[in-house]
């Protein structure tokens, strides 16, 4: 136990180092040591004269100061960039940088003898004085060496602060990758159900018969749930869905579509909401949690004494259609008794593929800092399970190739797999712009699923 806690603590730990490593070399102050800047001279009309650089320029003003003044962009003269006492042009020596005599600053004022009749001209533009072509300075190449050695600092200040902002990224998003995906709370809707806006509360606002459940999963965690039961169901041989919504809100905003599938499709309906949401237990929700809640609600189905267990499906929009799988797998591998089906809508393949989609600058690093997988596309071509795929080919966050993929490697198990395309349907609104057809689709896939039975 010890040894598995020390190893999980790992990548806590190099997150941690990552925030911190980055904070240190993205500061203000390490940044302005890494593009601080000697004092340079500048000539102007033959006589030398100091121009001090501020302690932290802006990358516009020094790649002004030495980008610009580079001979490589095709200017014919040159510049001195840097402190020096070499002479220009065969001048003399008194062209020295600061920490001369005062004498010697006294005559730098005057232009040097070599220089007559404005043989030599000043070009101002851009920040940085130029040399007439005809005389240009016999030392070019090492004006060039200079002006290199006072970029490379620039260059290596700039490196050091992105990946700087590259380890705070990184840090910050393995420790906070949860809260990226699971939102108990949206559009200032509280947490709990009886906080919805009315018709979004109970049940009961529907007139529809249902068991209030408090299902407890594997951990002790319990999970709040709503059984809407249809009268003598059992004896009926009506069908039970089970209802895994998406990654946002709880159970309530969910109410009106429940209430058309247990009309329309004249089916019980449970509504299981997750760890850390609605009027479950207050337990941060994670990977692995969501999917013992989802083992949990799957043996309280089967083991429901109004529910005929040979007629129980799965039902999972968009986040939900990956906890369904997980529930189908689980399932078929620990002897519940085979699912009648599973319906999923609007999913994606994977968390990975789906950083690729959404954050595709993090893509090359995701193998470091991802801990949510929920890998559908590694479980649809093992579960023989009929499936149903209900897909909205405007899905503006879950890109419809996703569904079609899944689809493809059903056909490899699954006795039954299915989809339905719905033109023009949205990520959450597949069900509202489907119209009639979308249940008739659904209830003829039921229909198929039972007989092969």
């Amino acid at each position: 136990m010890k040894t598995s806690r020390f190893r999980s603590a790992i990548p806590r730990a190099a997150a941690v180092l990552l925030f911190f490593f980055g904070a240190a070399t993205s500061s203000p102050r390490m940044l302005s040591r890494a593009v601080q800047v000697k004092p340079y001279r500048r000539v102007v009309c033959g006589a030398a004269a100091f121009t001090p650089l501020p302690t932290t320029p802006s990358l516009g003003a020094v790649r002004r100061r030495f980008v610009l003044s580079s001979p490589f962009l095709g200017l014919s003269h040159n510049v001195v960039l840097s402190p020096s006492t070499r002479p220009l042009n065969g001048g003399s020596s008194r062209w020295k940088s600061r920490g001369s005599s005062p004498e010697e600053n006294a005559r730098d004022r005057s232009p040097p003898e070599d220089i007559e009749g404005g043989a030599e001209r000043a070009v101002r533009g851009g920040g940085f004085v130029g040399i007439d072509p005809a005389h240009p300075p016999a030392e070019s190449s090492q004006s060039m060496l200079l002006a290199g050695a006072q970029v490379l600092p620039i260059v290596k200040g700039v490196g050091v602060a992105v990946a700087g902002c590259t380890a705070i990224a990184l840090g910050m998003l393995y420790l906070n990758q949860e809260k990226l995906l699971y939102i108990p709370e949206i559009d200032g809707i509280p947490r709990n159900n009886c906080d919805n806006p009315p018709g979004y509360r109970s049940p009961a606002e529907y007139a529809l018969p249902f068991e209030k459940n408090m299902i407890k999963a594997e951990d002790g965690v319990s999970i709040h749930s709503w059984l809407l039961l249809h009268p003598q169901s059992k004896e009926r041989e009506l069908p039970t869905i089970i209802f895994f919504h998406g990654n946002a809100g709880n159970i309530g905003i969910r109410l009106p579509n429940a209430q058309q599938m247990y009309e329309l499709l004249n089916a019980n309906v449970l509504l299981v909401e997750y760890r850390g949401y609605g009027d479950s237990d207050d337990v941060k929700p994670n990977e692995r949690g969501l999917k013992l809640d989802a083992e949990s609600a799957l043996r309280f189905a089967f083991s429901h004494p109004s529910i005929d267990s040979s007629r129980i499906f799965i039902f999972g929009r968009s986040l939900g259609g990956a906890i369904g799988f997980h529930a189908a797998q689980y399932a078929e591998e620990n002897g519940l008794g085979p699912l009648a089906g599973l319906i999923v809508e609007n999913t994606f393949v994977s968390v990975d593929r789906m950083v690729d989609v959404l954050l595709p600058f993090l893509s090359p690093l995701k193998g470091f800092f991802l801990r949510m997988h929920y890998d559908c596309g590694k479980i649809a071509p093992t579960i023989s399970v009929p499936i149903l795929y209900l897909a909205g080919d405007a899905d503006e966050i879950v890109p419809f190739e996703h569904m079609t993929e899944l689809f493809v490697k059903s056909k490899k198990s699954s006795v039954l797999p299915k989809m339905h395309v719905v033109e023009g349907g949205t990520h959450n609104e597949t069900w509202l712009q489907g119209g009639r057809n979308y249940w008739k689709q659904i209830q003829s896939f039921m229909s198929d699923a039972l007989s092969i039975r």
